[in-house]
């Protein structure tokens, strides 16, 4: 472990560095100013979460980034607009550090869409980001696909265990400074052998993916890819009157208004059938996607809004604000 050090000295301590050519060891530091973005990189096992959370626990403003694709989206995505919002100002005088692990294991799990606008929001906070103050630690174990284009964003490098010299050099460590057989947390830092720290997790208020609250009462127009199963299911509830699309007759808007609550449930092709529908209940309905794809959304909403991602949750979907954009809501019990 590493007690934190007042010695006045700028940067994050996060290990011990051997200095042979000064025959000493030395506090390891990461200064955000100076260094920039740090990645670090290493095979399974190697401590690439041990890194993080040493930097994490000695940085005065620090936040983990959450496995969940869910709530990495939605964390990003304030990033941005926190970032956005902030340029041309002067910033804070210290850095906040984002710390995102396994990066190239999150962005595998985001369906095709979300994974390559989720790494161009990533690469427009590397850019923007340290002009006001937000610097971020990434780890992977080797910055390939939709990764590859965000590594030269990032000038540092704290290069762990590696399976051979190769994997090392591919990965873009230097083959002089390969070392076999490291332990967890052993590693190159700017040319000299690195041990990091051992610490604990930080105590971080575990973040909830953004999901916003239907409005009750009101009548649901739901494009369901399920909508037989759903229809039974929203039908047993007590305070819901569920009419299938396609048996609907006369104008929607009417169906809708007549003071009770609705439930109007149909398919993709349904829906696509009755175009205008959705346009014409938006005022009176929320509007909700359940189980359908990117493509049925924007075909729907006419929209090239890319909607949040979903988990396995299937009582999760979309709906339609107001303002055009889509977010996560939870279907009635």
């Amino acid at each position: 472990t590493l007690e934190r050090v007042g010695d006045g000295a700028p940067g994050i301590a996060f290990g011990l560095v051997d200095l042979p050519h000064e025959q000493r060891q030395d506090l390891a530091r990461y200064v955000p100013d100076v260094d920039g973005h740090l990645l670090v990189l290493g095979a399974p096992g190697s401590g690439k979460s041990t890194a993080l959370r040493a930097i994490a626990a000695a940085a005065q403003d620090s936040e983990i980034v959450p496995s969940s694709v869910d709530v990495a989206w939605d964390l990003l995505a304030d990033l941005l607009v926190e970032i956005e919002h902030s340029a041309g100002s002067n910033g804070d005088e210290s850095s906040r550090i984002i710390l995102l692990d396994d990066l190239d294991s999150l962005l595998a799990r985001f369906p095709d869409d979300h994974r390559m606008m989720f790494a161009d929001r990533l690469g427009r906070c590397l850019r923007d980001g340290p002009g006001v103050g937000v610097r971020f630690v990434l780890s992977a174990q080797r910055m390939i696909g939709d990764a590859q284009s965000l590594a030269s964003l990032v000038p540092s490098r704290l290069m762990l265990r590696h399976a051979s010299r190769h994997e090392h050099v591919l990965a873009g460590g230097d083959a002089t400074h390969f070392v076999e057989q490291l332990p967890p947390g052993g590693g190159v830092w700017k040319g000299n052998r690195v041990q990091v720290a051992l610490a604990p997790a930080p105590g971080q208020e575990p973040r909830l993916a953004r999901v916003v609250a239907l409005t009750p009462g009101r009548t649901l127009a739901i494009v369901s890819t399920r909508a037989d199963s759903l229809g039974r299911r929203l039908s047993a509830l007590p305070d819901s009157v569920v009419i299938d699309l396609e048996s609907a007759v006369g104008d929607v808007r009417e169906i809708a208004s007549d003071g009770r609550r609705l439930v109007i449930l149909g398919d993709v092709d349904e829906w696509q059938s009755r175009w205008g529908a959705l346009a014409a209940l938006r005022p009176v309905a929320d509007i909700l996607f359940d189980g359908c794809g990117v493509a049925d959304y924007r075909a729907l909403t006419r929209s090239r809004e890319l909607p949040p991602p979903l988990t396995t949750d299937r009582t999760l979907l979309w709906t339609l604000n107001e303002d055009g954009t889509a977010s996560r809501a939870r279907l009635p019990n």
